[in-house]
């Protein structure tokens, strides 16, 4: 496992040395302005920050007249936190704009890569709620002043089988092209359920909480099946898999891990041969949390992610391999399905 690490790293440094570093260099410089500001900014609103509520407590003890102070500079903290998380909106943007098309074709040179929606609300105060306002419905009015992010066609996600119950579909970044000969969609995205509550005391409200978090890939078989087979990982909640059977194969390791249901007994283990299934019980002990659905000639691939994949951060260098290697790795590890699953050659269906 050290050495398969250690040969992935050195492959990503290879890509990085060779197509990227050269074009990061130039904005170096303008990052470490941007992030000093940003830093500049962040400190004298809690500095700000303190004082006023140093004020405000002069004003209830020792000296009334300090609450006129206090309440005004809270705003002005406010301001300048806001001016710093603009300062760090706009130079992210540009780097997804400018920096991360270039990064994903060093990957494949017949890839595109489309930034997806912004975030203006950082992801840890996503669902908190200020005066009853909830702080993602400030997100959601922000993205409507943002350029339109390119739509992915995925059909109809819900009878994959392979996602928790939602009721909202977001997407995100994405990426499209060829890789390995065969066209591709990644898609990064989020699943949220919204509610709306009644209450005796009010006239209620409703909520939206975030119930998933990942990167769906989508390629073509090279013969369609007639009926669905969704292959998708134990212990955990799915949508529906209504009217399909469940398959129980010969392989008790693979049973162990995962669940198998399809429209057709016979197509379903026509795909998972029993060098298929042991690809996929290989991926599942290399720590990749996986599950796939095939619909007619599609294939679609989940893989659970625990943030952001496509996030830059302004407080790390632009011209180091180790900023962008968990971006790198990632793309190239759902690229690479296409070869850890065969599905670049004819399986003989």
């Amino acid at each position: 496992m050290i050495n398969e690490i250690k040969t992935a790293y050195n492959e990503i440094n290879g890509i990085f040395n060779e197509k990227i570093k050269s074009g990061v260099d130039r904005m170096e410089k303008e990052r470490v302005s941007k992030s000093n500001l940003v830093k500049i900014l962040n400190r004298t609103a809690i500095g700000l920050f303190i004082l006023s509520v140093l004020l405000i407590l002069a004003a209830f003890f020792v000296f009334p007249p300090a609450v006129l102070l206090g309440f005004p500079l809270i705003g002005v903290c406010v301001i300048i936190a806001v001016a710093a998380q603009v300062v760090k909106f706009k130079f992210v943007s540009k780097i997804k704009k400018d920096l991360f098309p270039y990064i994903i074709k060093a990957i494949g040179p017949d890839l595109s890569y489309y930034p997806g929606k912004l975030k203006f609300i950082p992801e840890w105060m996503t669902g908190m709620k200020i005066n009853n306002i909830d702080l993602s419905l400030i997100q959601a009015f922000i993205n409507m002043f943002m350029p339109k992010q390119k739509n992915i066609n995925l059909g109809n996600v819900g009878e994959y089988g392979i996602l928790p119950p939602h009721n909202i579909f977001e997407q995100d970044d994405a990426i499209d092209g060829r890789y390995n000969g065969r066209q591709v969609e990644i898609v990064e995205f989020e699943l949220m359920e919204h509610h709306t509550y009644y209450s005796s005391e009010s006239s209620g409200g409703s909520n939206i909480r975030k119930v998933f978090r990942g990167i769906l890939f989508k390629t073509t078989l090279d013969k369609p099946f007639k009926s669905r087979v969704i292959v998708r990982q134990k212990g955990a909640a799915y949508c529906g898999v209504q009217k399909m059977q469940k398959v129980v194969l010969e392989s008790n390791e693979f049973n162990n891990i995962y669940e198998v249901f399809a429209e057709d007994q016979v197509e379903a283990r026509y795909f998972l041969t029993t060098s298929m299934m042991d690809r996929l019980i290989n991926i599942y002990k290399c720590g990749q949390n996986i599950n796939l659905s095939v619909v007619n000639n599609n294939i679609a691939v989940v893989k659970q992610t625990k943030k952001d994949m496509f996030e830059p951060d302004i407080n790390k260098p632009l011209n180091d391999v180790n900023s962008y290697y968990e971006v790198l790795m990632q793309t190239k590890t759902i690229l690479d399905f296409i070869t850890d699953l065969k599905l670049d050659v004819n399986v003989g269906l």
